[in-house]
């Protein structure tokens, strides 16, 4: 078979007549012959449709066994790589100094120079910045002339304070020199110390401890008023002692007391003096009383003797005497019971001159109980 020079294949048969041939029509691929009988030749037209495709009679053709030997040399990575590193690498990351094209890292020095030069030789108001290279630092100076920076307001505070600005006169603003002093905006201010004047409080003053005060004085003619309070309601119970002393250098002189009767008022009120009580019209008289057991051969002494007069109950009023005493001391009974003598006796109830007082004593061979009421003058 053979193709003719405008591409027809001509067949020639064997034992034909030497010039025996049968032209092909080539259509869509397939040769068509018609001779005496009709026949069909096709040809394949794919590459797919080749028989022997995954022989290795190629040798310009990739194979996994092929790629893996040529490119062996390759395969170790990127030495010096980055995190993500290829299979072979070394894992460290690349550095910035072995990178090309890429500008310097500045160093410290170079950031602070550059930082300096922005502040060197610019212009400053009020204020200047110099650049010290050797550390690494700004200075800052914000000093001020205010004389001359701030010549149309220098005059300063007239009556100034102690920081007084330039052109002040020094002094100290006083408090006097303020306005609106007699207004009612101090409301927690209270002055009582150093006053000219008397001071007047017109709200109920409310202390939570000890106060320390001079002359109590009500003002003139204030009519009726009550120096002192005490508030008992319901919630005392019955028997709760309500009371408040006059004391002396700590000592009690007078005790007002009263008991809570449970039901917001008093009971057992009374006045108690724990001192003698003196009247004092023209010259001056003093009362004294006492209210105590006495042991055997106890006794109470009277207060230093003035002429005076005394009368004692002995146990209860079993015995008893009045008696009148002298400036000395000498004690004259005016009235007495049996066992009431004026000598210091043994069994008897004494009332004599000891020597510097009247002296009243136990001597009945048990304790009692003595009450004793006088006045001297």
């Amino acid at each position: 078979m053979r193709l003719s020079e405008s591409g027809l294949f001509v067949q020639e048969i064997d034992g034909s007549p030497k010039g025996f041939c049968s032209t092909l029509k080539v259509t869509n691929g397939v040769l068509t012959d018609n001779m005496d009988g009709t026949f069909t030749l096709t040809i394949a037209s794919g590459h797919g449709a080749l028989t022997g495709l995954l022989d290795d009679d190629h040798t310009i053709y990739h194979t996994d066994a092929r790629g893996d030997l040529r490119y062996a040399a390759l395969s170790k990575g990127v030495t010096n790589g980055d995190l993500h590193d290829h299979s072979g690498g070394d894992g460290a990351q690349i550095a910035y100094a072995n990178l090309s094209g890429l500008p310097t890292i500045p160093t410290q020095e170079n950031i602070e120079d550059y930082i300096g030069g922005m502040v060197s030789g610019n212009t400053e108001t009020g204020i200047s910045v110099t650049y010290d290279d050797e550390n690494g630092k700004l200075n800052f100076d914000a000093s001020h002339n205010h004389d001359l920076s701030y010549a149309p307001i220098a005059k300063g505070v007239t009556n100034g304070d102690s920081h007084d600005h330039s052109g002040g006169d020094g002094a100290q603003v006083d408090h006097g020199g303020l306005a609106g002093l007699s207004d009612d905006d101090h409301t927690i201010y209270l002055k009582l110390a150093a006053r000219g004047s008397a001071q007047t409080i017109e709200d109920p003053v409310i202390f939570s401890n000890n106060v320390t005060m001079g002359l109590l004085n009500f003002g003139t003619n204030p009519g009726a008023m009550a120096a002192f309070d005490m508030t008992v309601t319901a919630a005392a119970g019955v028997g709760t002692e309500e009371s408040y002393d006059l004391n002396i250098d700590g000592t009690e002189f007078i005790k007002c007391y009263a008991e809570s009767d449970g039901a917001g008022s008093l009971q057992n009120k009374s006045i108690d003096l724990s001192q003698l009580l003196r009247l004092k019209q023209s010259g001056a008289m003093y009362l004294f009383q006492r209210d105590e057991a006495v042991a055997d051969d106890g006794y109470i002494d009277l207060p230093d003797a003035t002429a005076g007069f005394v009368f004692v109950s002995f146990n209860e009023s079993v015995e008893y005497g009045a008696a009148v005493f002298t400036d000395a001391g000498a004690v004259t009974l005016l009235h007495n019971s049996a066992n009431c003598v004026n000598t210091d006796t043994d069994t008897k109830y004494c009332i004599f001159d000891n020597g510097t007082s009247v002296r009243v004593r136990n001597r009945s061979g048990g304790a009692i109980n003595v009450k004793i009421f006088g006045f001297m003058g």
